[in-house]
């Protein structure tokens, strides 16, 4: 009774207005972590077959609103997939919700967390289609799940190399990942990264040096170099994003791309059916304007979300964005569970 008592009062209290600071989505699921580092989870997809297929369970059902998800930990980082989610938090340790084909890494529930117990901290974690890479502090890259002989609670594989990381990203629905190492270095890995088959790293040839990474669906992702500048990382080729300067954050979709810049400006560029700019106007990065300082952004499969300056979470569904271009600021608004009431 104490219990049902507490989340109401929870529900309650977001209603008159949450302050965030992280947001994450995946395919078909989103993430918020508040000030205070608690987390909170919802399903994003109705009509998805995906809970069925993928043997999820009751708790993957449809969420109209975010929930407060009962984990014992200040949640500092987090990344999420189709299937798999991971948290790091303030000691270095990292949490587990998931699924996938060859071994459990952590709980079939969205909102249920298992606890990996390491011998080493961690600084840098990424979710990937049913495994988690993760990044100790001496900058050691380790695989975790998607394996046939058990699940992430047997000991994590240590991808093999001299080479230091800082950052990891792995693709929300397929199994490639990409890596940047201490010097700005670009490695990517192609195939399943598992206990049974762990595979190496090879780097990208490229003058460029990296400092954050960003993962999307099928082979997508994002970088940004250390002047600022959006690159493109896409069937393992690299190319340049021009339009946009001194990227903060970015958020990657198969048919557009999000930019946050350095003063909390919003841009989005639409990308054609093979992952490539447009040709025109639609291709450019254009400017969206809120009304207001964004802090973090995160885009999914359906959904997209953007925090503000004072901690409100917008969003908007990858099909508004697409049929409302140019005027992307019209897709847009705030999530209504926490607008406070008048």
């Amino acid at each position: 009774m104490f219990r049902s008592f507490l989340t109401a009062f929870i529900s309650a209290a977001a209603l008159f207005g949450a302050d965030f600071v992280m947001v994450e989505a995946g395919s078909a699921n989103a993430f918020l972590v508040d000030s205070e580092g608690g987390l909170w989870a919802k399903y994003m997809a109705p009509s998805s077959p995906i809970p069925a297929a993928l043997g999820l369970g009751e708790d993957r059902k449809y969420r109209p609103d975010f929930e407060r998800v009962d984990l014992n930990a200040r949640v500092v980082k987090l990344s999420t997939d189709q299937t798999n989610t991971v948290v790091l938090d303030d000691n270095g340790e990292i949490w587990i919700a998931g699924y996938n084909y060859f071994g459990k890494s952590g709980s079939a529930e969205l909102l249920s967390f298992t606890k990996i117990p390491l011998k080493t901290k961690i600084s840098e974690i990424a979710s990937g289609w049913g495994y988690a890479l993760i990044v100790d502090n001496e900058g050691v890259l380790y695989a975790a799940g998607c394996n046939d002989r058990g699940g992430a609670r047997l000991p994590v594989i240590k991808i093999e190399g001299e080479t230091r990381f800082t950052k990891v990203a792995a693709s929300k629905s397929e199994y490639e990942a990409i890596a940047i190492d201490r010097d700005g270095g670009l490695w990517s890995a192609e195939g399943i990264i598992s206990n049974r088959c762990a595979r190496r790293f090879k780097q990208v040839k490229t003058d460029a040096k990296f400092q954050a990474v960003y993962a999307g669906d099928g082979t997508h992702f994002a970088l940004i170099d250390r002047s600022g500048a959006l690159w493109e990382f896409y069937n393992g080729s690299l190319a340049k994003m021009g339009g946009v300067s001194d990227v903060a954050d970015a958020a990657v979709h198969g048919g557009y791309r999000l930019a946050l810049d350095k003063n909390g400006v919003l841009w989005i560029a639409r990308l054609d059916k093979d992952g490539k700019p447009k040709a025109g106007d639609e291709g450019r990065f254009t400017q969206v304007d809120l009304g207001v300082k964004i802090t973090a952004i995160a885009s999914g499969f359906t959904n997209s979300f953007a925090l503000d300056s004072e901690g409100a979470l917008w969003t908007t569904s990858g099909t508004l964005l697409v049929k409302r271009s140019p005027e992307y600021a019209k897709a847009f608004s705030r999530f209504p569970q926490f607008i406070p009431s008048p």
